[in-house]
């Protein structure tokens, strides 16, 4: 595990040559890895990345799961649309958040009436803070 963690922590910029190794390190039992692999796999636009990504939005940890949701829409497949419009009712605000942002990046028409219902209900929420104060 040294030497992989090594690879992840340096600034060198991952390559489709490397997808396969990234998409492994998806199942790493280590979360820096996970993490970092999730976000390589991002950078590299690999469609190959797209079905582990997906997988890796249940991830345990939210730190690897909104990065997996942003790496999809930097992708840009089309197959993560439904995978992340259900995440969009996740109970972390940091995966709806990533799947909003990569919805919004993949630009499908499937994603409107989700993230208006979304941006509805935070307008909804805002509204009542606004009204009642913070609680407490």
């Amino acid at each position: 595990m040294g030497e992989e963690l090594q690879i992840v922590q340096h600034e060198i910029k991952p390559t489709k040559a490397d997808t396969e190794e990234f998409i492994a390190l998806l199942g790493s039992k280590n979360l820096l890895l996970r993490r970092k692999a999730a976000e390589a796999l991002g950078e590299i636009k690999d469609e190959r990345a797209v079905e582990p990504l997906i997988k890796a939005l249940d991830d345990p940890f939210v730190n690897v799961s909104w990065i997996a949701a942003k790496s999809l829409g930097m992708i840009g497949d089309k197959r993560a649309v439904e995978p992340l419009i259900e995440r969009l009712k996740a109970e972390d605000k940091w995966l709806r958040i990533g799947a909003a942002w990569a919805l919004g990046t993949l630009g499908d028409p499937r994603a409107t009436e989700p993230l208006t219902s979304l941006s509805s209900t935070i307008k909804n929420m805002m509204s009542v803070r606004l009204q009642h104060g913070p609680s407490e």
